[in-house]
């Protein structure tokens, strides 16, 4: 016999929401006795409301009672992805996010539709942030919490009202509750920034993974017995909150069978978010992204060995912490080398893990390596430079050049940076002279040594300037110090009455041909005088001359715009033979 009232499922209807209408409408007291009709044997008095949603019960009888085709019930059943995962409305729902037995009820929204949904199993869902109350689901009278087997539950709803005031719920569960409503209504809610773009599905994964690893690591707050409300702190402050709690856990890890590493310091927490049936959601993703930035920038307890061979491989190749092993294959020296290293300060470890082995910074293993590629031993610098070994020691000693390493009581290496070598040669070549200035004379290093100057010292006063030196380009050998020679100095004392042929010529504007005829002619006086860097007696001007010669005479070229009737050509091609023209004013 069919039911008197049949009804249509809705859309999205659950099956034990569609029975639990199919009961209120046909005076049934709850599902229990329908399932009755429908031939099924209950074991006890409560309703197996776990094989009504997976639909493990006669769909096609219960078809015929609604004049319903069987497709049209089965599609509205649960089904299973994985172990722990449910599939509904295209969305993977971890299995123990759904209470298939207990309802949490708003009585306003049931008496409104008397319909029940997805929400009304979750275990996250305790506020409706539609009608600002708190959902119920415990019963005043018996004191029994409401579920699929309640009797009459329709009749008792519309007899209760929710006696807890708005301003009594907490921030955290209001916030929640009004994410979850509106990503349950296909909204984009802006409460979180961090997770915004995620469904349902996945923020609930989110927030479960962070509620239940949260209470182990702080279990003192077990009591509370909304525990998720802990993951609204965490994404809050996203993702400081979560780091923090990952550093707890490498505090005080969840494992006590190893020494070191991730399985020890996050076994459990490790475990879940690279098990397979979480691989779906783009939640898990979003936590192990976070995971393992944390790992590469924070994690210092041991090794990341392959063994962790979930996390991935750039995250492994590239963690900020790494042990003495990893450090030796980083730098390509033996631990004794390493030893060195850290004696001389080059290094310094950040701390020491429990095995008692040191972790490294691989920043600062990165920094010493790229050192080291470009440092020399003591032969391969002074091959570079083109000098002895002993006169780059001088060097070293009197810290013109320093070293990165050199020999002690313990080591017996030399390692000098290249870069030092590079810089000191390009100060030398920025305070060389290209051409010989004719201050003083090429003179050998061996020479200076003759006068009392170390080769150490001879450079010190041509990198202070006190010296002079020219610089012959070598493109083969261009740090080669035989670029460099240095220059005796036989500057003359400076002569205010005199000047050179050279200085006399930019003071007039002219050339040298020119001083030495206007010489020859008598315009101007020349002196042979005796300078120091010869013994033969250098032709020059006295200075006197070369002020009347300008208070006299006029070169044609400062003539330009005054008219030539007021000046006398006195001297040139036509007049005497004269290399240009020479010319006086009339009117004086």
């Amino acid at each position: 016999m069919k039911l008197l009232n049949r009804l249509y499922l809705h859309p999205n209807e659950l099956l034990p929401c569609y029975l639990h209408r199919l009961a209120n409408a046909n005076g049934y007291r709850n599902i229990q006795t329908l399932m009755k009709n429908l031939g099924e044997e209950l074991i006890n008095t409560r309703v197996p409301s776990k094989r009504l949603f997976f639909g493990e019960f006669d769909t096609d009888k219960l078809s015929y009672l609604v004049n319903l085709e069987p497709n049209q019930i089965t599609q509205h059943r649960l089904s299973n992805t994985a172990a722990t995962r449910i599939k509904y409305k295209q969305q993977e729902y971890l299995m123990k996010l759904i209470d298939f037995t207990y309802l949490r009820i708003c009585p306003t929204c049931y008496q409104n539709s008397g319909e029940l949904n997805l929400l009304n199993s979750l275990k996250f869902k305790t506020y409706c942030s539609k009608h600002r109350c708190r959902m119920i689901s415990v019963d005043n009278e018996t004191g029994k919490r409401f579920s699929w087997s309640t009797h009459y539950l329709r009749k008792k709803i519309n007899y209760i009202k929710d006696n807890t005031p708005h301003n009594h719920t907490c921030e955290a569960e209001i916030t929640i509750n009004t994410h979850i409503d509106g990503l349950w209504q296909n909204k984009s809610p802006k409460t979180y920034p961090c997770v915004e773009g995620f469904n349902i599905a996945e923020f609930l994964d989110i927030v479960s993974f962070l509620s239940r690893f949260h209470y182990r690591a702080y279990p003192s707050n077990t009591k509370n017995k909304n525990q998720y409300l802990a993951a609204h702190w965490y994404l809050k402050d996203w993702p400081k909150s979560y780091f923090n709690l990952l550093e707890h856990f490498q505090n005080n890890p969840m494992s006590n069978k190893r020494l070191t590493g991730i399985r020890k310091c996050y076994r459990d927490l490790y475990d879940e978010l690279y098990a397979k049936s979480n691989q779906v959601s783009e939640g898990y993703t979003w936590l192990r992204k976070y995971f393992e930035s944390y790992i590469e920038t924070h994690f210092a307890n041991g090794v990341i060995s392959t063994s962790s061979k979930w996390i991935a491989a750039n995250t492994i190749a590239s963690a900020e912490y790494i042990n003495e092993k990893t450090a030796c294959q980083f730098l390509s020296v033996p631990k004794t080398k390493l030893s060195i290293f850290i004696r001389e300060g080059f290094i310094q470890p950040y701390e020491s893990s429990v095995n008692g082995n040191c972790v490294f910074k691989r920043s600062e293993m990165d920094t010493l390596r790229k050192r080291l590629t470009k440092c020399l031993s003591l032969t391969e610098a002074s091959s570079l430079l083109q000098i002895s070994q002993f006169r780059l020691r001088t060097l070293i000693r009197s810290n013109i050049i320093t070293p990165l390493l050199q020999p002690s009581e313990t080591s017996r290496d030399w390692l000098i940076e290249e870069n030092e070598l590079i810089k000191l040669v390009k100060q030398l070549k920025q305070r060389a002279s290209l051409i010989d200035t004719g201050k003083g004379r090429e003179s050998s290093y061996k020479q200076f040594s003759l006068r009392g100057d170390n080769f150490a010292s001879v450079i010190c006063k041509m990198l202070s300037g006190r010296l002079s030196f020219t610089l012959s380009q070598s493109k083969s050998s261009p740090l080669s110090f035989q670029q460099f020679t240095p220059m005796l100095s036989i500057e003359d004392p400076e002569d205010e009455l005199h000047l050179t042929p050279s200085d006399a010529c930019k003071k007039l504007g002219i050339n040298k041909n020119v001083i030495y005829d206007f010489i020859k002619r008598g315009f101007v006086k020349g002196v042979k005088l005796k300078v120091n860097r010869t013994t033969r007696p250098v032709l020059h001007i006295t200075a006197t001359s070369i002020k009347e010669f300008q208070a006299r005479y006029y070169l044609r070229h400062q003539l330009k715009g005054k008219p030539l009737q007021d000046y006398e050509l006195i001297s040139g091609t036509s007049v005497d033979d004269g290399i240009i023209n020479l010319y006086t004013n009339k009117l004086n």
